[in-house]
């Protein structure tokens, strides 16, 4: 059962994360050699590996919503590419659903195993940093590893939810914090000098990673319509106040003074009031020219785009 649990990992992330990858969007997939209809062969081969390695499972009798096992699932992904059809990221997800159901625990253990390891480094930087006594440190410690877990439980049931897209799983995948609740926590065993000096520092590293967030929007579209300084720092502040590590305390400098961030705006509606006839039309055409060489890309691999995929992710 180990070497089967084992085998099947590689299934799950080739076909779901490599999914998402593909659906990610945000970068061109690197050239690879060999014509379009190789690719397809390609694909049309891992889909058929995908089959033969859940046959075991077939005994269990596991199905989707609609009752079909998870090999007729596969299979009939596999099937629609062999008859020159094309399919969504998002169906490759919920072909592979009935499985991650099935081996909950087992993924869950899997991920919170590596987010534990990560948090390991940050556990140590903290006690360093701010000096805890060894009671501080082991209960930082298991904060981290409950923190972990919970994670890798939301992360499991997002993945296997019915409904759930690959969009779901990238922004859930964006937005996810290693420190998220570090700040109650630490707060809660901090005092005087040390707890002043922790709270300055977590400011500031939030208010650098909101700039990071923010610049590189701004920045993209800058590359694309040729921004004044005046739309730069207004669409910062757009970007800015949705970055998850915002805090309404936070102040940013810009070309003009300092800029308000601009909470609970609709980010695609704030570009394009801000931008004039002609940026507008850049923008647009942009976009639709990403679209087509995205689906293009997708397409040798038997893929299609979401209807609701967008170049810029706001």
């Amino acid at each position: 059962m180990a070497a089967t649990l084992k085998s099947i990992v590689p299934l799950f992330v080739g076909i779901v994360v490599g999914a998402v990858g593909l659906s990610l969007f945000r970068d061109s997939l690197p050239g690879e050699e060999g014509s379009p209809e190789e690719r397809v062969v390609e694909l049309e081969a891992a889909l058929k590996k995908a089959e033969n390695r859940i046959v075991a499972f077939e005994a269990m009798g596991r199905t989707d919503h609609r009752g079909r096992t998870l090999r007729e699932g596969i299979g009939d992904l596999a099937q629609r590419i062999r008859d020159g059809g094309k399919v969504t990221p998002d169906e490759l997800l919920r072909a592979t659903q009935p499985l991650t159901r099935d081996l909950a625990p087992f993924f869950e253990r899997i991920h919170a195993k590596r987010l534990a390891r990560q948090y390991d480094a940050l556990a140590g930087e903290l006690t360093r940093k701010y000096g805890l006594n060894d009671d501080q440190a082991a209960r930082l410690k298991s904060w981290f590893e409950q923190h972990a877990q919970d994670q890798a439980e939301r992360w499991v049931d997002l993945a296997s939810r019915e409904g759930a897209s690959m969009e779901d799983l990238m922004e859930a995948s964006m937005e996810a914090r290693a420190d998220e609740g570090l700040d109650e926590f630490m707060g809660g065993i901090l005092q005087g000098e040390a707890g002043a000096q922790f709270r300055s520092d977590r400011l500031h590293e939030k208010a650098g990673r909101v700039q990071d967030f923010a610049d590189m929007r701004v920045e993209r579209l800058d590359r694309v319509v040729g921004l004044d300084d005046g739309q730069r720092d207004l669409l910062f502040g757009v970007m800015a106040a949705a970055s998850p590590d915002y805090e309404n305390s936070m102040q940013f400098e810009g070309s003009e003074g300092i800029i308000t961030p601009q909470v609970g705006v609709d980010r695609e509606q704030a570009v394009i009031e801000a931008l004039s006839p002609g940026q507008r039309a850049a923008y647009e055409a942009f976009k639709e020219e990403e679209r087509a060489k995205m689906n293009e890309q997708m397409g040798e691999f038997g893929l299609t785009l979401p209807a609701d995929w967008d170049a810029f992710d706001w």
